[in-house]
């Protein structure tokens, strides 16, 4: 039988390891929360951020930024979100009518003054 692969991981105080169990166990990502500033990074073709290529690289963040077992959220609101862009809609909806409804008008207005 297969083993079912599934996920490890390592959490230091300022790198974290992620590692995929299954047939042969290997080091699948390895993220480092690091001191840097963001003009000397780029992003790289995975979305992640990574020193410039002639640049040293930067050191770890000071202090404890992982914590091992934590879960973290995101930092948006999705309910009050999805109601700000309803609310959004319906604006643009009322705006777009508003529009058609003067182009209408000056339709009719054209109408009367050309049949003088």
């Amino acid at each position: 039988p297969v083993p079912t692969p599934s996920w490890s991981r390592n959490v230091r105080a300022y790198e974290l390891e992620v590692t995929l169990v299954g047939v042969t166990p290997r080091i699948w990502r390895r993220l480092q929360v690091a001191a840097a500033n963001t003009a000397e990074l780029v992003r790289g073709e995975d979305g992640l951020m990574y020193a410039a290529a002639d640049a040293a690289p930067p050191p770890p963040a000071a202090g404890k930024v992982l914590t091992s077992g934590a879960l973290e959220g995101s930092n948006v609101d999705a309910t009050s979100m999805l109601v700000s862009m309803i609310q959004l809609s319906r604006q643009f909806e009322m705006q777009v009518r508003i529009l058609q409804k003067g182009d209408e008008n000056a339709r009719a207005a054209n109408t009367l003054l050309s049949s003088r």
